[in-house]
């Protein structure tokens, strides 16, 4: 376990930005812990937060752009409308989206399992990318500051306990709330009526 510490010890910005790339707000606590105990640099992991966060929402606005396009023949369409996506509700949604997407994208920053369907109904929307990457940026770092003072602040108190079989336990524990968080979503969203 020492070893796999020592790993991560070793590459932290590179570990950490894959984190936040797949999972933004918990990796960025995290690094603001890391940057608490001084493993790492508040404004490097600034950057590498908001490059991650950005990259990732670009990737989904691009998967909505295509999905777009997708529809025209017909099965995506289908797939859609079974899970609730009518083309009338898709229609109003993205009106709604083309009209306030500063609103829309700082619910979905500040709310972030909403994010994902938002990003991808705006590149679905016909939003134009700069438009939504200054909104994004302008929304992001902000946020990113945030969690990586969060961070910091809960890092300082437990400095005394980050030993190397103490990280990896953290570890486990941050990553087992996180995929309770997912499984919770998941059954919240299955129990939504459509």
């Amino acid at each position: 376990m020492a070893k796999l510490w020592a790993h991560v010890l070793a590459y932290p910005y590179l570990v950490m930005f894959s984190l936040m790339v797949l999972e933004g707000p918990l990796a960025m606590v995290t690094s603001g812990m890391l940057v608490a105990t001084g493993v790492m640099s508040f404004l490097v992991v600034l950057l590498l937060a908001v490059v991650a966060d950005v990259g990732a929402d670009s990737a989904y606005f691009f998967a909505g752009r295509f999905a777009r396009r997708s529809t025209s023949d017909g099965r995506v369409t289908r797939l859609l409308a079974r899970g609730g996506a009518t083309a009338e509700r898709r229609a109003r949604l993205e009106a709604s989206v083309q009209r306030s997407l500063v609103r829309v994208m700082l619910g979905a920053k500040i709310f972030d399992s909403a994010a994902i369907p938002v990003i991808l109904t705006a590149g679905g929307a016909g939003v134009r990318y700069l438009r939504f990457l200054r909104w994004n940026l302008a929304l992001t770092i902000p946020k990113a500051a945030l969690l990586l003072l969060v961070g910091a602040l809960i890092g300082d108190r437990v400095r005394p306990y980050l030993t190397p079989a103490n990280g990896l336990f953290f570890a486990a524990a941050g990553l087992t709330a996180w995929l309770a968080l997912v499984g919770v979503r998941r059954l919240h969203a299955r129990r939504r009526p459509a």
